[in-house]
């Protein structure tokens, strides 16, 4: 998995180091969501970010198709927070709702390394 270099993080998460350590080595974290980049934008709705809950990173195919993680947030509504918080912030800096755009001007930079946990832009 990926994180992004200006990692947003919850601020009911006390240490986020561990919480990313944890991600990384599938550790079971009951309260922890992620916001992520949509895998295809072409198919899923352009520019735009999910979430799901921490244990669904487990599955197969995340362990093929490592996630572009934006953010660490606690629980169901922190997730849903923080998303709206990061749009909106968005708009405010461009006058559109471009999420990658905005999160990543230079443009996105893919990786080949099999999605180590190297932060990243």
């Amino acid at each position: 998995m990926y994180f992004y270099n200006r990692l947003y993080i919850s601020p009911l998460i006390r240490d986020s180091e561990k919480v990313k350590e944890n991600l990384r080595k599938e550790v079971t974290q009951v309260s922890i969501f992620v916001i992520m980049l949509i895998e295809d934008p072409g198919k899923r709705g352009g520019d735009q970010l999910e979430f799901c809950h921490s244990i669904n990173l487990r599955q197969p195919w995340y362990r093929e198709h490592p996630p572009y993680i934006i953010g660490i947030a606690r629980g169901y509504q922190d997730s849903v927070e923080m998303i709206r918080q990061i749009v909106q912030e968005c708009y405010d800096h461009t006058g559109n709702c471009n999420v990658r755009d905005y999160l990543f001007p230079g443009g996105l930079k893919f990786f080949t390394d099999g999605g180590s946990g190297k932060e990243s832009e």
